[in-house]
């Protein structure tokens, strides 16, 4: 005799919070706290930016290097 199907609920959205925090506190670590550190420091405002938009861009260390089943 087969098992009825179980009805599985989404996980509860605290998860979520609980998961992406480390990352969001990282992220707004560098671009918000050590930029402004940096400008008041006497960085360029270019050397600033740089630092901001550093992690915005796919590396080959960031890159997991499965392509998508629609690329060729």
């Amino acid at each position: 005799m087969a098992e009825p199907l179980v009805e599985r609920r989404p996980p509860h959205p605290l998860a979520w919070l609980v998961l992406y925090l480390p990352y969001g506190i990282s992220n707004g670590y560098v671009t918000v706290t050590l930029a402004w550190l940096l400008s008041h420091a006497g960085a360029s405002v270019a050397a600033v930016a740089g630092l901001a938009g550093w992690r915005s861009f796919p590396t080959p260390g960031r890159c997991s290097g499965r392509r998508s089943s629609t690329s060729r």
